[in-house]
């Protein structure tokens, strides 16, 4: 089973992936968060696999969270969406 922690402001887009995900058995998400604070809070709190991670986030950028939970040494992947240009963020 793969948990996933979903971190996107926007209702609709967790929601579409939360149903595209309850059509497999092997995935669950187990977490939800909608700013970076709560992310960065729920990562600690849950126990999951992989995260789903917005790099635009109301109060904070991804990318700062991403730094905060891999400095938390969280065993865990994330892959970081956006609808950016991956020229803007990828270095």
């Amino acid at each position: 089973m793969v948990k996933v922690l979903i971190a996107d402001d926007h209702a609709l887009f967790r929601d579409g992936l939360k149903r595209i995900f309850s059509e497999t058995d092997d995935i669950k998400v187990v977490a939800e968060a909608i700013n970076g604070k709560d992310t960065i809070k729920k990562a600690k709190e849950y126990n999951w696999d992989i995260a789903l991670l917005d790099i635009n986030l109301p109060d904070m950028n991804g990318l700062e969270v991403l730094k905060r939970i891999s400095s938390a040494n969280l065993p865990s992947y994330v892959l970081v969406l956006s609808m950016y240009p991956e020229e803007e963020y990828a270095i």
